[in-house]
């Protein structure tokens, strides 16, 4: 019997592979028993014993001896809940035997399972050396399997501390997309405020205007609306049915009365044309339509045939009385007055007059 070194004094190393040596299979000499003894100090890591019974062994050659808690290797410390040395390792020194022919025998180094970076590998303590000895006859048992003398093997040891959480896996393939939800309709939302329609203004219709367009004409005070190609006129008959301004308004029917505030004279549309009726306080020969005819009486009031009166009484004052009205016409032999607003009070001004200049056209 003689002993060899598997191991040398190992520090700061994370692998290492220890020398291949000869077992008891080698001399092919009586006796098949394998002792090993691990000394270490303050060491944390596993350390794995390997047999081999080809003569010239490759990696793929050797398999592992399994010595303490059946597994493949011997795991420091020993009693994770008591280690025996200082940063959680073991120091000491331990021994095991095995039996079989072996031809070689090897120790083997592993604490990449720890994933320590090589700094903080010197915290693991070290290795101060593995020895083997063989050659003594090793009994055998009634299952044929071979024992050191001494007695049987010891009961089994406390279950190794567990090893660290490996690192995390690839993320996985994105899911399938799911099928599309039901399709809900909301509430109808409330209304909305009303809109206000914008009309332009000016004493020019609008160019290029399309049918529905809004225009306001400032000179004669009238809203008209385009309606395929003509200007029709939107606004609410004056009282008395006289439209006012300085321009007549647009696109006339026969009968409109129009007051031109820039002369103070009250024209009628007759077939073609504007005729003045101021040249005369009776209107016998003019016929509108061919069905009315227009008179001044003496109070200043236009009458239609059928008796309906055009116009107002002449005001005795410019306030006026209860019940006139914006857009009232009068008229005498001296003036022709105007009602600008509805009646008030007696101290708001509503009326207006023009004198009459027979002496000019």
């Amino acid at each position: 019997m003689y002993s060899t070194q598997l191991l040398p004094t190992i520090i700061n190393v994370e692998t290492y592979v220890g020398d291949k040596q000869k077992g008891a299979g080698w001399n092919s000499t009586l006796g098949n028993s394998h002792t090993v003894a691990v000394s270490v100090q303050n060491f944390i890591g596993r350390i794995y014993i390997e047999v081999s019974l080809a003569t010239d062994p490759q990696d793929a050659d050797w398999s592992p001896v399994y010595l303490r808690n059946d597994v493949a290797y011997i795991d420091f410390p020993l009693i994770p809940q008591a280690p025996t040395g200082n940063n959680g390792g073991d120091s000491g020194t331990w021994s095991w035997s095995f039996s079989g022919n072996y031809i070689w025998v090897r120790a083997r180094l592993d604490r990449r399972y720890l994933n320590l970076a090589p700094q903080y590998l010197t915290a693991t303590g070290s290795i101060r050396q593995v020895l083997l000895n063989y050659g003594s006859i090793a009994p055998v048992g009634a299952g044929g399997t071979s024992f050191l003398p001494g007695g049987l093997p010891g009961a089994t040891g406390d279950t190794g501390r567990p090893g660290d959480v490996g690192p995390t896996g690839a993320t996985g393939n994105a899911g399938t997309t799911g099928p599309t939800g039901p399709r809900v309709t909301g509430p109808t939302g409330p209304q909305g405020a009303t809109g206000q329609v914008e009309a332009p203004v000016g004493p020019i219709a609008p160019l290029s205007p399309e049918t529905g367009t809004l225009w306001y004409d400032d000179l004669s005070g009238r809203m008209y609306i385009y309606y395929y190609g003509t200007w029709i006129d939107a606004s609410p008959p004056l009282s008395a049915g006289i439209a006012e301004g300085i321009e007549p308004p647009l696109y006339p029917l026969p009968g409109t009365l129009w007051f031109d505030i820039n002369t103070g004279k009250i024209y009628v549309w007759y077939q073609t044309t504007w005729i003045d009726t101021s040249a005369s306080t009776v209107f016998t020969d003019r016929l509108i339509n061919g069905i009315y005819t227009v008179k001044l009486d003496s109070n200043g009031l236009l009458v239609l045939a059928n008796g309906t009166k055009l116009g107002a009484g002449r005001p005795l004052h410019s306030y006026g009385q209860p019940g006139d009205q914006m857009g009232m016409v009068a008229l005498d032999t001296n003036y022709i007055y105007y009602c600008t607003a509805n009646y008030y009070s007696n101290s708001t001004h509503i009326w207006k007059r023009v004198a009459l200049d027979p002496t000019h056209w």
